[in-house]
């Protein structure tokens, strides 16, 4: 019977060895395709940020080039704004739902219009359909909930969205130091 427990503990000891890593990697996975995507968005690099957008969201907007000559055009008609910091948060959560793994993770951006610092913290809503190597992102806060269930159908109940923190006049830094989601 002690050889069996002391089995057991050797398993389950093990199981939580071999885990653990899975989850830090899976998370590094979710944060480097969120940063490299909001780069790309920050350096108007609109190719690259569509490649990590929710293939259903690239649909609803017509295709990947429907979708970069909109971005490009939107961009063109924003005078006096300045992407001064656009970067990945933390992972708030994430789970497995059928065959996709799915986050939310936090987006924290400072945008400088006419020369006034606008800072939020919204959040990305990401699917993984390769057990989390790669990840694809819906903005969970321009969307309504009816929306963000068009983009993604299978959308995981536990998925509960927090509620997008907004400031002007104040720069990202600052706003940092107040924030706790709110749902």
């Amino acid at each position: 019977m002690k050889r069996v427990f002391s089995f057991l503990i050797v398993c389950l000891s093990s199981h939580s060895l071999y885990s653990q890593p899975d989850s830090v990697v899976i998370v590094g996975n979710i944060r480097a395709a969120a940063n490299s995507m909001l780069q790309s968005f920050k350096s108007r690099d609109f190719n690259g940020f569509v490649k990590y957008n929710n293939p259903n969201l690239v649909a609803m907007m017509g295709g990947e080039n429907e979708f970069v000559a909109y971005l490009q055009q939107e961009i063109n008609g924003l005078k006096n704004v300045e992407f001064s910091e656009m970067k990945a948060g933390s992972v708030l959560r994430l789970v497995s739902r059928s065959q996709q793994m799915q986050c939310i993770i936090e987006q924290f951006s400072e945008l400088i219009i006419n020369g006034q610092p606008v800072s939020s913290v919204s959040h990305l809503v990401g699917v993984s359909t390769d057990g989390g190597k790669t990840w694809r992102f819906a903005d969970a806060n321009t969307a309504s909930a009816d929306e963000i269930k068009t983009i993604i159908p299978e959308l995981n109940p536990l998925m509960l969205i927090p509620k997008k923190k907004q400031e002007t006049g104040i720069h990202l830094a600052t706003l940092l130091k107040s924030y706790h989601p709110e749902y």
